[in-house]
C-alpha cells in the first residue's frame, strides 16, 4: 500500500477517521500524519496539506491542497440545529454532478484538488449527524424519517454522493500524483434476505389457521393444498433462494427474526420444533452445495434480525442472539433491524455490546436510495462519545417494500427503479445492496411475477469475471 503524507496543524477525531476512510479504505492509500510544518516541508514524496482557507493555502512547502472547515478539524461537543450548520454551508458546496461535470464546472481554485471540504461533507453523511438531533422528526415508530434529511431535500438521496467525490478525487490525485498506486474498486452485488416469517400458513396456532381461511377467501384452495400436504408452504423457498444466490456465483446473508412478541413481532415461531429445524436446514443446505469458504465459492451468511421489541428490552437482544447461535452452533457476526428501527447511536451502541461486527440496517423504509449517501461499508462513528468502533455498517439502498407498499409502484415500475438505483452505483463500482423477503420471493400474491424479475435483476447485472 503506498502512502500519501497529509499536513494539518490539530488534527481531530473526526477528521482523522473520514480522512481515513477516503483515502484507506476507499483509496488503498497509507496515511502518514504530519502536524510539523518544517517537517513536512522537507518530504519529497508525495504530499497534501490540509488548509482551513481556500484563500490563502500554506506558503508553497507543496503545490497541492486541501479545504477542511473548522467544524471537522476543531469539533464542538454539542450538536449543531440546521440553521447553525447546513444553512451557513454558502461556501461549503455539496457537488453532485457527474464526474466529467464536476471537473469542468466546478474546478478548484489555485492549488486545491477539489473546490469544497470533502472531508465535512463526508463526515457529515456517514456519522449521520442530522439523526442526532433531539427534534427531528420521527414517524409512528420512532424511525428517522427519509423526508427530513439532508439529502432528500437536496435532491440527491438517490445518489452516493460521496463515492462520486471520492472518484472526482481519485482522478485529480492519479494527475497530480502519476506514480502513486491508487485502489481501482469494483462493482458488486450483495443479496440480502429477510426471514420475518418462515411460513405462510403451516405450523400456526389453530385459532390463526381458522382465522386465515375468513379473513383471505380468495386463499382457501392454496391453504388447504399446504395444511394437507399437497403443496409446499411458499414461504418455505429460502433454499430456492440461495440456490439462485449461489448459481450466479454471488455470496448472499439471511437475516432471521427470533422475537415474537407482539402484532410487529409476530412472524417466526421460533421456540417450534419446525423452525428450529428451518433454521438448522438453512445452515445445512448452505454448507452442503459446494458453497464452503475454505473452497472460494459463493458463501451465504446468517445473521440475526433482531425484534422491534429488542430495542426497548436489553435482555431481549441477548435472549434472541443466543437462541440462534444455539441453534445454529455457531457465532453471529451480523444483524439487521426489524423493521429498519434505527436509532443513533443506541441501535449501534447495543450491537457493540453483543460484539455483532456487521450491521446492514442502513437505509430508509418509506424511501430508496443511500441514506449516509454512500454505496460502500464504513465504519461506526459514535458523535456522543467521539469514537470510531469496530462495527462496520452496510448500508442497503432499496427494499421491496418499500417499492411495493410505501410507494404503491407496480411490478414493472419498482423494477425500472431497482435498476436505476443500480445503475448509479455501477456508475462509481460501488457495492449494491438490495432487501428483499423470502415472502416477496414466494411466488404468491400480492407478489406474483417478483421471483422472476428479481432473478432477471441479478442475472443481467452480476460481475462474474
Amino acid at each position: 500500500m503506498d502512502t500519501i503524507f497529509l499536513f494539518i496543524p490539530v488534527l481531530s477525531p473526526r477528521l482523522k477517521y473520514t480522512a481515513e476512510y477516503l483515502f484507506t479504505d476507499l483509496l488503498g492509500l497509507q496515511i502518514n500524519w504530519i502536524k510539523d510544518p518544517i517537517a513536512f516541508a522537507s518530504i519529497q514524496q508525495e504530499k497534501i496539506a490540509l488548509c482551513q482557507s481556500q484563500r490563502e493555502p500554506l506558503s508553497t512547502t507543496t503545490p497541492v491542497f486541501l479545504y477542511v472547515d473548522s467544524w471537522i478539524s476543531q469539533p464542538e461537543n454539542r450538536i449543531l440545529e440546521k440553521t447553525e450548520l447546513e444553512d451557513t454551508w454558502t461556501d461549503l458546496p455539496f457537488p453532485i454532478l457527474e464526474n466529467k461535470e464536476l471537473s469542468k464546472k466546478n474546478s478548484s481554485p489555485s492549488a486545491f484538488l477539489l473546490n469544497f471540504d470533502i472531508f465535512s461533507a463526508a463526515f457529515f453523511l456517514l456519522s449521520r449527524y442530522e439523526e442526532y438531533r433531539p427534534k427531528s422528526e420521527r414517524d409512528q415508530y420512532g424511525r428517522y424519517m427519509a423526508t427530513n434529511s439532508y439529502l432528500y431535500q437536496k435532491g440527491w438521496l438517490e445518489k452516493p454522493v460521496i463515492n462520486i467525490w471520492v472518484e472526482e478525487l481519485r482522478t485529480k490525485l492519479k494527475k497530480e500524483f502519476p506514480n502513486l498506486h491508487i485502489r481501482e474498486p469494483k462493482f458488486r452485488i450483495l443479496p440480502t434476505i429477510d426471514i420475518d416469517r418462515g411460513f405462510a400458513f403451516l405450523h400456526k396456532p389453530v385459532y390463526k389457521i381458522i382465522g386465515g381461511f375468513l379473513k383471505y377467501p380468495k386463499e382457501f384452495i392454496l391453504r388447504s393444498k399446504v395444511l394437507i400436504g399437497l403443496r409446499k408452504d411458499p414461504f418455505h423457498c429460502i433454499e430456492e433462494i440461495i440456490q439462485l444466490h449461489q448459481s450466479i456465483g454471488l455470496e448472499s446473508k439471511i437475516f432471521v427474526l427470533c422475537g415474537n412478541y407482539n402484532r410487529l413481532d409476530t412472524g417466526n415461531a421460533y421456540k417450534t420444533k419446525a423452525y428450529k429445524k428451518l433454521f438448522k436446514e438453512i445452515e445445512t443446505f448452505n454448507y452442503s452445495k459446494k458453497s464452503n469458504k475454505k473452497e472460494g465459492n459463493p458463501f451465504t451468511e446468517i445473521g440475526i434480525h433482531l425484534s422491534i421489541s429488542s430495542n426497548f428490552y436489553p435482555l431481549l437482544r441477548s435472549k434472541e442472539l443466543a437462541l440462534l447461535q444455539k441453534i445454529l452452533s455457531s457465532k453471529i457476526q451480523s444483524n439487521r433491524q426489524h423493521f429498519i428501527i434505527l436509532d443513533f447511536p443506541t441501535s449501534y451502541k447495543n450491537l457493540v455490546d453483543l460484539d455483532i461486527k456487521n450491521d446492514y440496517s442502513l437505509g430508509y423504509p418509506d424511501l430508496p436510495g443511500f441514506r449516509a449517501g454512500i454505496c460502500t461499508p464504513f465504519p461506526f462513528y459514535d458523535l456522543s462519545t467521539e469514537k470510531k468502533h469496530a462495527l462496520t455498517i452496510y448500508p442497503f439502498c432499496t427494499m421491496d417494500v418499500t417499492h411495493a407498499r410505501y410507494l404503491g409502484e407496480s411490478l414493472e415500475e419498482a423494477f425500472i427503479h431497482i435498476r436505476n438505483l443500480m445503475q448509479e452505483v455501477k456508475a462509481v463500482n460501488g457495492l449494491f445492496i438490495p432487501l428483499f423477503h423470502n415472502e416477496s420471493l414466494s411466488g404468491i400474491k400480492p407478489w406474483k411475477g417478483w421471483k422472476e424479475a428479481y432473478e432477471k435483476l441479478l442475472k443481467e447485472n452480476a460481475n462474474l469475471d
